[in-house]
């Protein structure tokens, strides 16, 4: 028993120091040395700006001004939109979802993470539109398809939701 206390003391003062070195302040980067680092990505296609334009890219980053979460997550959703427009959804889910990188911790970036699963499910059933050949690719089809009818009014709604319109 002595050996066990012992053991969760060791363990939890462990954790205590390692909780006490993470959140001591570390020097993160300066705006302009994540621009520099985002372009050079864009420029050899490169995780996580795979399939994103350099020019817009460099058109995005143009637009920040801090490192302000929800000003990165209007400046991507900016050229999301303008895709939405031209109906290309795969190429707006990728700033959408680039727009919520790395993760949707503030207002903005939920906003475009729930736009980003929208465009994903619309591009998703757009894609399974276009292979309906045999029988049982039909009833794949049309299961598919009243599976994600219901779901694609949800994302009509929180994607209204996220503009702020009404549903």
């Amino acid at each position: 028993m002595n050996r066990m206390t012992i053991g969760a003391a060791l363990f939890a003062t462990g954790i205590a120091a390692a909780v006490a070195a993470l959140g001591e302040a570390q020097p993160g980067r300066t705006l302009e040395e994540l621009k520099a680092e985002t372009q050079a990505r864009a420029d050899r296609n490169a995780y996580p700006l795979i399939g994103l334009r350099p020019d817009e890219v460099r058109e995005a980053l143009a637009r920040l001004t801090s490192l302000d979460r929800d000003e990165w997550a209007a400046s991507w959703s900016e050229i999301g939109e303008r895709y939405m427009a031209k109906k290309d959804f795969r190429q707006a889910w990728l700033y959408y979802s680039f727009a919520r990188w790395p993760v949707p911790n503030s207002r903005g970036k939920q906003r475009a993470y729930a736009i980003c699963a929208c465009r994903k499910a619309r591009a998703r059933r757009r894609s399974s539109s276009r292979s309906r050949g045999s029988t049982a690719a039909r009833r794949r089809w049309s299961s598919a398809f009243h599976r994600s009818s219901s779901a694609a009014s949800a994302c009509s709604r929180s994607i209204l939701r996220a503009r702020g319109s009404r549903a």
